[in-house]
């Protein structure tokens, strides 16, 4: 036992300097999983007032939602560019292999959303959380910018974010820690806004994103590489757009 443990804290080498877990962990999270909402609603009400759109409050919405994912995909990757760029150099020289535990991970994780739907289920919430509902009715009304959102920017945020910082930092320090805080932490970014605006009851909406985060954990471990969590994580949600636009 002692043993494959070993092996397996062996094998995972990826690492931040104090520095970027710190600004990672103090700034870029918080802004992003507690700020950014409030910030996009702060500029979007700011931008009907200053000027004359020809835009719905929802389209409006969805393209301030799309650049500031922008925004934090350039900070993230101004913060982790060595970090990067040491995963974009293996990836490249294992191509196949960390492409196929890419889609393994879309696999696990449509099975992880499949199970946490039916702990939610069981517990008396709704099948669909009030963040998946928001991105439906906005991908019926205003689907390009949510396209790019869901399926190109938001995935590498959230890996870069999720796992490239949190769990990177933690894993150092106790495994199964950086499992658990990292897939807590993944699944509260994606409920807390509407548990703050008064549906308590959403909170039970956190399990098909915990184990989920779970799913992205493990691939980005057992990989050795972000890109296999971010390649699953691009492959979910495109399904679950297809889904909601076409069925």
């Amino acid at each position: 036992m002692e043993n494959t443990r070993k092996i397996k804290n062996a094998y995972f080498q990826r690492q931040l300097t104090g520095t970027q877990s710190a600004i990672g962990l103090l700034v870029l999270l918080p802004l992003y999983a507690i700020f950014g909402s409030r910030i996009a609603t702060a500029l979007m009400k700011l931008s009907m007032v200053l000027f004359d759109y020809r835009l719905t409050r929802t389209a409006l919405s969805s393209y301030l939602n799309l650049v500031f994912g922008i925004m934090m995909l350039i900070l993230l990757v101004l913060l982790l560019r060595g970090y990067l760029k040491d995963n974009w150099k293996d990836f490249m020289k294992n191509k196949r292999s960390i492409f196929i535990k890419g889609l393994m991970t879309f696999v696990l994780v449509y099975l992880a959303n499949y199970i946490g739907t039916i702990v939610v289920m069981l517990m008396g919430g709704a099948s669909d959380s009030a963040n998946q509902a928001g991105i439906e009715q906005i991908l019926s009304r205003v689907p390009v910018p949510m396209i790019l959102y869901a399926v190109l920017v938001g995935p590498v945020v959230e890996e870069l974010m999720f796992r490239g910082v949190i769990f990177t930092t933690l894993r150092r320090r106790h495994r199964k820690l950086a499992y658990t805080i990292t897939a807590l932490a993944f699944g509260l970014a994606h409920v807390y806004a509407s548990i703050l605006s008064g549906n308590v009851s959403e909170i039970v909406q956190i399990f098909p994103y915990f184990f989920a985060g779970l799913v992205f954990c493990y691939s980005y471990e057992s990989s050795n590489n972000i890109f296999a969590s971010i390649i699953g994580h691009m492959g979910n949600n495109l399904v679950a757009v297809l889904l909601a636009l076409f069925i």
